[in-house]
């Protein structure tokens, strides 16, 4: 649909009133366009409602009278789009009638604006279209309801981003999470041969909260770090088929038991073992243009303004270190550091985050309704229903300490509850920011037959 305002000055040619027309076609649009004959047809002859009396020109005629006014039927006429002059788009367009009923029409736009943040609506438009027309072209009362079939080519060169569209119409691109695989992280390197032999509850050495962190002997750590090798794919039933439990090479991790006296209420972070999952992360849009040869690595600056419709940490992404740097030292931003009362460091390094290869970690803790405990002889399957945001840049990284997204620092407001701690209980994590959602269960222990391994 899209709606033509003419606007006539003064002429000593036949006066054209103020008019607006409504016209649709089969592919649906929008705009108000302002339209001036460049040439028309013309006569000096009075009219009645009859057979218009022509006089001598040598431009053709269609003359009406309806309600008192004389209309005079353009036929080559210039043309702007209001609409797009609204959103800071340079246009102009020229229609020329060829003949009874058909027209044709070349639009060209223009927009080489950036605005602040980066706000941008960049592009090079040329739509050259024809026209069969309904009724008599640009005829008929002061609003005018016409139709016209047209076939359009559209020609489009365009760089757009931050730009938020009411009423949630077509909404930012999502970032995408791909390649997801798991590793365990704080494997217990000590345990008892015979837990239910020489201490109760089949406890191992860490069963006291708080005893898992640290050292022992030659100051090595209790629980192991989360190792890069040790990363399986996640098993996709929908491609791979049912999961082979007896498989350890195909997403299915053997790790020894770490049990805790506790009910879930006090288990710390550094006491318990983990899941560590490891995804791809792609922005959904970039601040810089890609270079040759990129491998996937990227420099997150959050900011914590989502207004020009970043994602809600109102994250940027930067293809190389040197274009956040120079974002970092920007107007923009160094003005969100003086707004939230933050003194600039005067190192931009302090506030990006690189992400390696695009890698991100999430952390997901296993049997929460018992104490976080890993209990010998189970199967616990995990299965990762959703992802809310990025993960932290460091495989061993705690999600909501200091310098995680949930908690990045300046001149991102810290959220109630908020830097999370190794030593502070699972419990007392804000459930209001989960950033991987997950289910577990426990799977049935099937024991081989007796006649099928021997004991020695």
């Amino acid at each position: 649909m899209q709606l033509h305002y003419l606007l006539i000055g003064k002429s000593n040619r036949p006066r054209i009133p103020y008019r607006l027309a409504l016209t649709s076609c089969l592919v649906w649009c929008l705009g108000v366009s302002a339209q001036v004959p460049l040439r028309y047809s013309h006569t000096a002859t009075p009219l009645s409602m009859g057979t218009p009396h022509l006089a001598e020109t040598n431009y053709p005629v269609s003359l009406r009278q309806i309600g008192g006014s004389r209309w005079v039927t353009p036929m080559l006429t210039i043309k702007t789009n209001v609409t797009e002059l609204a959103t800071t788009t340079l246009n102009v367009g020229v229609e020329q009638f060829i003949g009874n009923r058909l027209s044709v029409s070349i639009p060209v736009s223009y927009n080489p604006w950036t605005f602040n943040d980066n706000k941008k609506i960049k592009h090079l438009a040329i739509q050259p279209e024809f026209r069969v027309w309904f009724g008599e072209t640009f005829a008929g009362s002061f609003i005018n309801v016409q139709s016209f079939i047209g076939l359009q080519l559209h020609y489009l060169y365009y760089n757009v981003g931050g730009i938020k569209l009411p009423f949630g119409m077509f909404p930012d691109p999502a970032s995408t999470v791909s390649d997801f695989a798991f590793s365990v992280g704080q494997l217990n390197r000590q345990m008892y041969v015979s837990p239910f032999r020489f201490h109760n509850n089949g406890e191992d050495p860490n069963w006291t909260v708080g005893n898992a962190s640290g050292t022992f002997g030659a100051a090595i750590a209790k629980l192991q770090p989360t190792v890069t090798a040790n990363y399986l794919a996640v098993h996709n039933y929908n491609v791979d088929g049912a999961l082979d439990l007896t498989n350890s090479a195909t997403s299915v991790h053997y790790v020894p038991e770490n049990t805790l006296d506790d009910d879930g209420s006090t288990a710390r972070h550094d006491d318990v073992t983990f899941v560590s999952v490891r995804a791809t992360f792609l922005p959904d849009q970039f601040e810089d243009a890609e270079p040759g040869g990129w491998d996937g690595t990227f420099h997150a600056v959050f900011t914590g303004d989502d207004t020009d419709g970043a994602d809600a940490l109102g994250a940027r992404y930067f293809h190389t270190l040197a274009n956040a740097q120079t974002y970092v030292g920007n107007t923009y931003f160094q003005g969100l550091l003086t707004t939230g009362g933050h003194t600039y460091t005067g190192n931009a390094d302090d506030y990006i985050d690189t992400y390696s290869q695009g890698h991100c970690y999430y952390r997901i803790y296993i049997n929460p309704t018992a104490g976080y405990s890993i209990d010998r002889n189970t199967v616990y399957r995990v299965n990762i229903n959703g992802v809310n945001y990025i993960g932290t840049k460091d495989k061993d990284d705690l999600p909501g300490e200091a310098g995680t997204p949930m908690d990045p620092g300046a001149p991102v407001p810290t959220l109630p509850g908020f830097p999370v701690v190794a030593t502070q209980a699972i419990s007392q994590m804000p459930q209001a920011y989960p950033n991987i959602e997950s289910e577990i269960t426990v799977e049935n222990w099937v024991t081989p037959a007796a006649a099928d391994y021997e004991l020695y």
